[in-house]
């Protein structure tokens, strides 16, 4: 069974134009992926720092 491989120039042409969200929520969108965050799950994120670190503020490290 022969396998025939993508070429370097091919993929990198694939990683630019396929996995590529510029222009997915408009032209003038300054969040990106971070639209996908919501009210309810940026509190999700603080509730689960509360109960991990017995009701200490998350802190950066």
């Amino acid at each position: 069974m022969t396998v025939s491989w993508p070429s370097q120039k091919d993929l990198l042409a694939w990683v630019e134009n396929d996995l590529n969200n510029w222009g997915r929520w408009g032209t003038d969108d300054q969040k990106g992926t971070l639209n996908h965050l919501s009210a309810e799950k940026n509190l999700g994120g603080v509730g689960t720092c509360f109960r991990r670190y017995n009701g200490k503020l998350c802190q950066a490290s």
